[in-house]
């Protein structure tokens, strides 16, 4: 009897005034307002306004001395910001190549895998709450940054440690193991493999957890140390952060290339390392991470504020106008721009594409490269850039090169991997401008205080719209149905595939709009701060998270259930 036929292994690759009423009451001056650089405490902490007469911060939006670019903060930051984002990179991509690839997993398993990391980063607002409310032996990031590398390593360090077992087959000792229609001897396959595979949802639920914990900390981190820059010169430290968090990013992409990318991994390579390296790399990575938190982290000691007064403090953020304003800008430039058409570009066992020759891991990291120089480029030279053009204009190009390099290879005018990528790579520039500007956007909206929730709600707001894009994705699919996309190559199916994306990008193009809703620059940004709050502005970002929260809980429980 011959062994069950290999699961295709499919992943798809979707290239990176007057305030309205009610107003809000005035703040009670006893308590500071974190809008305006005070620490929103009550009686427990005394006020304190930056001003122009405060040392050598004049401008700065929050009290305390600058942090500088090669200080041994600034240092420890930078590693912190590398090594989580290696792990936000590296861990993911585990359960296609470790998981469904080297174990064979059922397609259920790998849902509820993804279901579960989907969860973990779902929490990432919870968590900076907690840091920025509760510090812990008078630290606010210190402790929470330390609990979440300890939570990612022991997490790590069960599944580094753990017997992977053999892969269910490897092509490089049966050339034929993963094609089904192949008589494959019985012996090329562990079929014990697949079943492996539930034991490691746990240990993968936890390790992203304690990624997450991480990764809200080092943002709080950063936003406190680029509010205590001056007005002139705010954002080169975060310009920095980015930068390294880009190579962070690249090293965990190359590592999946060159090292699980060989034939039992279902790529190519005739080398690959075992199911437990990339566990036991990124556990290393983490416990030099944690002793780093432990000893070299400095974190300002803050005083214990009453819940209610810490919570009166973030309502009074969120009722301020530019905050609400940008909030809702974020989640609707991302609604509109994660919206794509049919892919052109999937990989399984067999590989298909509709681009001659092309190695789908490069393709996945050559959109990088240019990331890290651009947004260094960016940090020197351009954060006094207008905001809202310059972003918008960066977003158009990217669009454009996209629907340049997407309509090439429907129609067959040119689909040669060279052209392709090149063109992929161009789009690095206007990704790394329009992903730095929106991050300093981020940071002067931050009250003092809630640096890691502002921070939190910037990220989540994005990301909680996936689950809404994907819907808006499928109702335009739908309306242009396409039978095996990937092994057609008919006028039909470029003529449904090309509808598709032609809606996507005129989606994207529309989107635009809502830069408008961004300010100009800095004093732009303050002008707007200072207007009068809304109530009413405030209840939509709360609501409208929470009912975005229960919608991708919704989504992902029902995934993993069925």
């Amino acid at each position: 009897m011959r062994p069950r036929a290999a699961m295709p292994v499919i992943r798809e690759f979707n290239l990176m005034s007057a305030s309205p009423s009610p107003v809000a009451p005035p703040l009670d001056v006893a308590c500071g307002d974190p809008i305006n650089g005070g620490d929103y405490c009550g009686d427990s902490t005394t006020l304190h306004v930056s001003s122009n007469d405060e040392s050598t911060n004049g401008e700065a939006l929050a009290p305390g001395e600058t942090v500088g670019l090669l200080s041994k903060p600034a240092l420890v930051l930078y590693f912190q910001s590398i090594v989580s984002t290696f792990m936000q990179n590296v861990l993911p991509p585990l359960k296609l190549y470790v998981f469904m690839a080297y174990l064979h997993s059922s397609a259920d398993n790998y849902a509820q895998l993804t279901a579960l990391e989907n969860l973990a980063w779902s929490l990432r607002v919870l968590f900076a709450l907690l840091s920025d409310y509760l510090p812990v032996f008078g630290h606010r990031r210190r402790f929470w940054l330390s609990l979440g590398w300890v939570i990612t390593c022991v997490s790590l360090a069960v599944m580094g440690f753990s017997s992977f077992g053999s892969p269910f087959c490897d092509p490089k000792d049966y050339p034929t193991c993963w094609n089904p229609k192949a008589n494959t001897t019985k012996a090329a396959y562990d079929f014990g493999a697949p079943g492996r595979v539930a034991w490691y949802r746990i240990p993968t639920f936890f390790a992203t957890l304690g990624v997450v914990l991480v990764a809200a900390n080092v943002d709080g981190l950063m936003v406190e140390y680029a509010q205590r820059e001056p007005i002139a010169t705010r954002g080169q430290i975060q310009a920095v952060v980015y930068a390294l968090t880009g190579t962070g990013g690249l090293a965990a992409r190359f590592f999946i290339q060159l090292m699980l990318n060989g034939k039992r991994y279902g790529g190519s390579y005739d080398w690959s390392v075992g199911a437990n390296v990339p566990y036991l790399l990124s556990l290393g990575g983490g416990l030099v991470a944690l002793l780093t938190a432990l000893v070299f982290v400095h974190d300002s000691p803050r005083p214990f504020v009453p819940f209610r007064q810490w919570l009166g403090g973030l309502w009074l953020l969120l009722t301020n106008r530019a905050v609400y304003q940008l909030l809702i800008f974020r989640f609707f430039y991302y609604l509109f721009n994660n919206v794509y058409g049919n892919p052109l570009l999937a990989f399984g066992i067999p590989l298909v594409r509709w681009v001659d020759d092309l190695d789908m891991g490069w393709i996945n990291i050559t959109p990088r490269l240019l990331f890290v120089p651009v947004t260094g480029y960016v940090g020197r030279t351009g954060l006094q850039w207008n905001w809202r053009y310059v972003a918008a204009g960066a977003t158009g190009v990217n669009i454009a090169l996209m629907a340049f390099a997407s309509f090439f290879v429907i129609y067959d005018v040119c689909r040669n991997a060279w052209f392709y990528t090149a063109v992929i790579v161009l789009t690095g520039a206007p990704v790394a401008i329009n992903y730095l500007l929106q991050g300093l956007v981020m940071v002067e909206l931050a009250g003092v205080g809630y640096e890691a929730m502002t921070a939190a709600l910037w990220a989540t707001i994005k990301d909680l719209n996936v689950p809404i894009a994907l819907k808006w994705h499928s109702f335009i699919t739908d309306q242009f149905p396409v039978k095996s996309m990937l092994l057609k190559d008919d006028d039909h199916t470029r003529n449904h595939v090309a509808s598709t994306h032609a809606i996507s990008f005129a989606i994207q193009f529309v989107g635009l709009a809502w830069f408008l809703l961004v300010p100009t620059q800095k004093l732009a940004m303050r002008a707007l701060k200072h207007g009068a709050g809304s109530r009413l502005g405030g209840a939509v970002v709360v609501v409208g998270y929470f009912a975005m929260l229960v919608f991708l809980w919704q989504q992902n429980i029902d995934s993993y259930s069925n």
